[in-house]
Order: C-alpha cells, then sequence, then structure tokens
C-alpha cells in the first residue's frame, strides 16, 4: 500500500489546526506487521517505507504511481534495520542485516 502526501503552500500551512497539519506530514503506522508500508510525498518525490516481515519474504512490489516497470527503474533505496537480524535479496544477491545496518541499492535493481 502506497499513501500519497500532496505538497502544501507555507500560506496554507501556517492557517492549518494540529489535526490537519498532523495529517498532511506525520507518516503514522510506518511498521505493519506482515506487510510492507510506503509513503510517496511530493516533497522531492521521495518515498518513506516501513517493513516488517514476518515467516515469509516480502517482496518490494511496484506501485501504479511509480510508472515504472520496476520500483528501482528510475531511483535509488536507502535501507536501515531497526529490527532484529534480517535478510535483503535482490535479482543479483542477498545481504546479511544486523540491528542497524544500512544497505544502499542503486538504481537499476531489480527484484527487492
Amino acid at each position: 500500500m502506497m499513501n500519497t502526501y500532496h505538497a502544501s503552500s507555507p500560506g496554507e500551512v501556517a492557517n492549518l489546526n494540529t489535526e490537519y497539519l498532523r495529517k498532511q506530514f506525520l507518516l503514522d503506522g510506518l511498521m505493519n506487521p506482515g506487510h510492507i508500508q510506503l509513503n510517496y510525498s511530493h516533497y522531492d518525490r521521495m518515498i518513506v517505507g516501513g517493513v516488517m516481515p514476518l515467516a515469509d519474504a516480502l517482496p518490494l512490489g511496484n506501485p501504479a504511481e511509480l510508472r515504472a516497470d520496476y520500483f528501482l527503474e528510475r531511483r535509488e533505496l536507502g535501507i536501515i534495520n531497526v529490527g532484529g537480524p534480517g535478510k535483503i535479496t535482490t535479482a543479483a544477491e542477498a545481504f546479511e542485516l544486523d540491528k542497524l545496518d544500512c544497505l544502499y541499492l542503486g538504481k537499476g535493481t531489480t527484484e527487492v
């Protein structure tokens, strides 16, 4: 699932109440057990996501909003493991990550 956050002008933001500010800017529920949660922001066209696998691997899908053949066709990916030991697998290789390990996957990486 991917939520989309649109850019707001400074004048618009100055007139928003706390509830609406939280709706516009808070990325709530990033970690959803057994799912990938993606949030697309029109600020810098950035995607922030959370992944919490259980027993099975979770393939990184290709949301229609990206208009690409695969997720990393035109973007890069930085991963920070904030949980226990895990593994990231691509079409080319697998990477073992411990808590707080980081991984960079470059543009053109397929089958994450």
